[in-house]
C-alpha cells in the first residue's frame, strides 16, 4: 500500500472501489483483478465460464477419443496381423496374395516390424493365382475326355459319337476333326511338341494322329505293335519316337514318322505306366509294386525299387533325381534315384492318378480321388499347399496349372514364383547331406561340397551347371581372386584352379591340388583372410595358418585343444587373430595369426561358431545360450543377445560384406537381420518351410544370403529384390 499525494488521489480511488475496480493504493493481482470484473459483469463471466467448462470438456474428449481410436487401430492391426498369419500356414492355395494384401492394411495402420517380418514370409512363398477360364463348362454336351497339350495352346475333345476334335485354345476354333474307329477307346495324350495325338483302341493297340497333317486320317499299329499293358505308352520328351510297354513284358520303341520299331528288351515286368527323364535317356516304369529304371542306350536295368501297393500314376522330375509314384491306395512315394532311397509321402486319402513335376522343379503336383491337388516339395517331401480343382497339370513353360472341370471346362492358375527365395537342391550326389556355401567373387556361382564332390550353382541360370566328384569335399571356399576353390578332406586341404569362359557363362572346377597334407589329420573348415594371402585350417588335433604364395610357411596353432580341436576358424582382416571353435565344447578361443600362442578364451565350454566383422573391430560368437559381440581391442562384450535354445548345434552367424548388417540363425530355421553397430533387429527371414540352418553366407555385393541347411537344401535369399517389395508397402529398413 502507498499513502495519497492528495485529495483528489484519494477521491478517485474511492470512485474506483465503489466501481468494482481496481484502486491505484493498494495494486491488484490477475485473479483479483479477475473477481472484480466478474462482480461488475456478472452475465459476461458466467457464460465465460460455460464456454471454459465446454472448451475444456471438448479437450478431454478429444483425447480420450483419440486414445480410443488408437486403441481401435493397434486392435486392429493385430488382427489384420495374425490373420494374415493364419492363412499363411493355413496351406490353401492363394494364400500369398491374400496375406499381402490384410499385411498392406495394416502397414496402412501401423508399419511395425512384425508387420515387415510376416510380409517378407508371405513374399517367399510359391502359390497359384487367381482361377482364369480358358474354356467354358458346357454340361449338356457329352464327351468323354479332354486332352491339353504340352503348352497349353491346343486341346482335343474326345467325344462320344463325333470322333475327336482339336481346338485352339484361344479362341475354340475347329483346327482338326479325326474320325475314329468303332472300338475306340476314348484316353489318350498329345505329344510334347503338340505334333502327335496318341488314342486306343479296344484291344489296347496304339492309334497316333500327325496332326500337322489332319487330313490323312489315323496310323493304326494294330499290324506291327504288340498289345499294350494297360494302356501303357508315352512320348519321348524330344517326340520322336513312341513307346509301349507291351504285354509281352517288352519294352518297345518306334521312331516317328516312320513307326518303325528301333528298340527292344525284355522288362520281365507288365508294366501299367512309364515316364522318361527329361532326355530321353532312361525311362521308368512301374507295374505289380515295383518300379524299374532303364538305360535305353545301354538298355540295362540301373534301379529298382519295390513296395506293396499298386502304382497308378509316374512322374519323373525335370533334374532327374526324383521319380515320383502315385498308388492306388492312396500312398505317394518319391523315389530318390542318387541316393536309392524311397521317401514315403503323407498317405493321401484315395487314389492318386495323376502326377506332374513343375518344369523347374519346385514343386510336385498330386491329384486324388478326394479332389484335392497337393503340391508337394521334392527334395523334402513335405506339404506347400493344396486346392480342390480338377485334375492338374502344368504347362510346359511353367507358367500355369491346368485343371479340367465336368462338362469340359478348362481353368489355369498362374504359378506365382518368389523373387525374394528360392533353394538349391544337388540332383548329381547320392549322399543326401551339403556341405557349407560360398560364393564366387563376382556373385554368379555358388560352391558347396559333400560327401562325394563339390557342386557349383550358376545362379544366372538358376541350375546346377557341374558336379565334381572324385572325393569328400567339406565346406568349400572361393579364393578372393576367385581363381580356386579350397576343399578340406580327412587328412588334407585341397585348391582346384577354377576355369571360366570369357563370357562367365561356364564354370570348371579341377583337378585338384594338395595345399596341404597332414596324415593322421581331420580337416573340416578353411577361412580367407579378405586379400587371399592366407588361408586359417581347422584340425582336430591341431589348426594351421597357410601362406598362400608358398604353403610351406606356417604357423601351427590350437594343438589338442580339450583333445578335439577346432571345427570352426576364422581370420581377421588385418591377420592379427584367428579364432577358433567348435561343435564339441572347445568353447571359442582367440589365436595369435603370426606366432600361433594363444591370446584369449573368450568361451570355455560351449559350441559355438563364429565371424569377424569386415573392419575387425568385432568378433561375433553365437552359442545355443546367446549371441554376443566381442570388441577386438579388448576383449570385452560389446552386446549380449540371448538365445536361449536347445541342443548342441552351434548358432551360425556372419556379417555382410560392408559391414552394416549381421545374420544369426538365432532359432534354428529362421534368419535374424541385426544392425550390425547397434544389435539392433531389422527383419526376420522366415522360409516356406522350416529346416535346421547349419551356416550363413553373404554374396559379395549382399545382395544374396545363403543359408546351407541340414539336409540336401540350400536357402538363399535376395536381399535386393526383397527390400524392393517392402518398399512399396513402406516397409523397408
Amino acid at each position: 500500500a502507498r499513502r495519497y499525494v492528495s485529495a483528489e488521489e484519494l477521491a478517485a480511488d474511492l470512485e474506483r472501489w465503489l466501481a468494482g475496480k481496481p484502486i491505484l493504493a493498494r495494486p491488484v493481482g490477475p485473479l483479483g483483478k479477475l473477481r472484480l470484473w466478474t462482480r461488475r459483469n456478472p452475465a459476461a463471466a458466467i457464460a465465460g465460464a460455460l464456454l471454459l467448462a465446454l472448451a475444456a470438456g471438448a479437450t478431454v474428449s478429444a483425447l480420450r477419443l483419440r486414445e480410443q481410436r488408437n486403441e481401435i487401430n493397434e486392435t486392429l492391426g493385430r488382427a489384420y496381423l495374425e490373420q494374415a498369419h493364419a492363412l499363411r500356414l493355413g496351406g490353401e492355395a492363394g494364400r500369398r496374395a491374400e496375406s499381402l494384401r490384410v499385411l498392406a492394411a495394416a502397414a496402412r495402420i501401423r508399419p511395425s516390424m512384425e508387420v515387415r517380418n510376416e510380409v517378407i514370409a508371405a513374399l517367399a512363398l510359391t502359390d497359384l493365382g487367381p482361377p482364369q477360364t480358358w474354356r467354358k463348362a458346357v454340361p449338356e454336351k457329352h464327351f468323354h475326355a479332354l486332352m491339353l497339350t504340352a503348352d497349353g495352346d491346343r486341346y482335343a475333345i474326345f467325344g462320344a459319337r463325333e470322333g475327336i476334335t482339336v481346338h485352339n485354345r484361344g479362341d475354340g476354333a475347329v483346327l482338326a476333326e479325326l474320325k475314329t474307329p468303332p472300338d475306340m477307346v476314348f484316353e489318350g495324350k498329345f505329344s510334347p511338341d503338340g505334333r502327335w495325338l496318341m488314342a486306343y483302341d479296344q484291344k489296347q493297340n496304339v492309334i497316333l494322329w500327325d496332326l500337322s497333317r489332319p487330313g490323312t486320317g489315323p496310323h493304326a499299329h494294330s499290324a506291327i505293335i504288340p498289345e499294350s499293358s494297360e494302356k501303357c505308352a508315352e512320348f519321348l520328351p524330344d517326340s520322336r519316337a513312341v513307346a509301349i510297354a507291351g504285354r509281352d513284358q517288352r519294352f518297345h520303341l518306334f521312331d516317328l514318322p516312320t513307326c518303325t520299331e528301333s528298340l527292344r528288351f525284355d522288362l520281365g515286368l507288365t508294366a501299367r505306366f512309364m515316364n522318361f527323364d527329361a532326355q530321353g535317356e532312361f525311362v521308368a516304369l512301374i507295374g505289380g509294386g515295383q518300379l524299374q529304371v532303364w538305360s535305353l542306350s545301354r538298355r540295362n536295368l540301373t534301379a529298382q525299387f519295390a513296395h506293396s501297393s499298386n502304382g497308378t500314376s509316374i512322374a519323373w522330375h525335370p533334374h532327374g533325381r526324383f521319380v515320383a509314384e502315385g498308388c492306388d491306395d492312396g500312398t505317394l512315394l518319391i523315389f530318390d534315384l542318387a541316393a536309392g532311397r524311397t521317401r514315403w509321402l503323407p498317405r493321401e486319402m484315395r487314389t492318386i492318378d495323376i502326377l506332374d513335376f513343375d518344369p523347374r522343379g519346385e514343386f510336385l503336383a498330386s491329384v486324388s480321388w478326394d479332389g484335392v491337388n497337393r503340391y508337394w516339395d521334392p527334395p523334402t517331401g513335405r506339404l506347400l499347399f493344396e486346392t480342390k480343382a480338377g485334375g492338374a497339370r502344368v504347362t510346359r513353360d511353367g507358367r500355369y496349372v491346368v485343371c479340367f472341370d465336368e462338362g469340359g471346362g478348362i481353368r489355369a492358375w498362374e504359378i506365382i514364383r518368389s523373387s525374394v527365395f528360392r533353394t538349391l537342391t544337388s540332383a548329381r550326389t547320392g549322399h543326401p547331406d551339403l556341405s557349407g556355401a560360398d560364393f564366387s567373387p563376382d556373385g554368379r556361382w555358388l560352391v558347396s561340397g559333400g560327401h562325394q564332390g563339390l557342386h557349383l550353382w550358376d545362379l544366372a541360370k538358376d541350375n546346377e551347371a557341374a558336379f565334381v566328384a572324385p572325393a569328400v569335399a567339406a565346406r568349400p571356399r572361393f579364393h578372393p581372386d576367385g581363381r580356386f576353390i579350397v576343399s578340406c578332406n580327412a587328412g588334407e586341404v585341397s585348391r582346384w584352379p577354377v576355369q571360366t569362359r570369357a563370357d562367365g557363362s561356364e564354370m570348371r572346377a579341377g583337378p585338384p591340388e594338395v595345399l596341404l597334407s597332414v596324415p593322421g589329420e581331420s580337416f573340416s573348415e578353411s577361412s580367407f583372410a579378405p586379400d587371399g594371402e592366407s588361408l586359417a585350417v581347422a584340425g582336430r588335433h591341431r589348426s594351421f595358418v597357410v601362406n598362400w604364395s608358398d604353403p610351406s610357411r606356417q604357423v601351427v596353432f590350437g594343438q589338442n585343444v580339450k583333445k578335439t580341436g577346432h571345427d570352426y576358424v576364422r581370420l581377421s582382416p588385418d591377420h592379427r587373430w584367428v579364432a577358433g571353435a567348435s561343435f564339441y565344447g572347445v568353447g571359442v578361443t582367440v589365436w595369435n595369426a603370426r606366432d600361433g600362442s594363444l591370446a584369449r578364451h573368450l568361451i570355455e565350454t560351449e559350441n559355438a561358431q563364429i565371424a569377424f566383422s569386415p573392419d575387425g573391430r568385432t568378433l561375433a560368437t553365437g552359442t545355443v545360450r546367446e549371441l554376443v559381440l566381442w570388441d577386438t581391442a579388448t576383449w570385452q562384450p560389446r552386446h549380449r543377445i540371448p538365445s536361449q535354445l536347445t541342443g548342441a548345434i552351434p548358432v551360425p552367424v556372419v556379417f555382410s560384406r560392408d559391414g552394416a548388417w549381421l545374420a544369426v540363425a538365432a532359432n534354428r530355421s529362421e534368419i535374424h537381420l541385426l544392425d550390425a553397430h547397434t544389435a539392433d533387429p531389422v527383419a526376420t527371414l522366415t522360409p516356406p518351410l522350416p529346416l535346421t540352418i547349419v551356416a550363413l553366407t553373404f554374396s559379395p555385393d549382399d545382395r544374396h544370403l545363403a543359408a546351407q541347411t541340414l539336409g540336401p537344401v540350400i536357402h538363399l535369399w535376395d536381399l535386393h529384390a526383397l527390400r524392393r517389395e517392402l518398399r512399396v508397402v513402406g516397409l523397408d529398413w
